[in-house]
């Protein structure tokens, strides 16, 4: 089975702002966590950037989520 990954980072992205939206966490202070810029945050949630594993975790302890119910909840 081929991965799409434009349709894999979108299910990813969609998840973070899920979570995000969800936390009431404003996008400008999850870039500020990440120690990024909030045009690159955006990247991410647009579902654009490809992020890495440790920034995955970031955003899952920064949205107190455990990082296997992260994964779980994506489609």
């Amino acid at each position: 089975m081929a991965l799409d990954k434009d349709k894999e980072l979108t299910k990813l992205a969609s998840r973070i702002r899920q979570l995000r939206e969800d936390k009431n966490v404003p996008s400008s202070v999850m870039a500020d966590r990440l120690n990024m810029e909030k045009s690159n945050y955006s990247r991410i949630e647009a579902g654009k950037q490809n992020l890495t594993y440790f920034t995955l975790l970031r955003i899952c302890e920064i949205l107190e989520i455990n990082p296997a119910d992260f994964m779980a909840g994506i489609d």
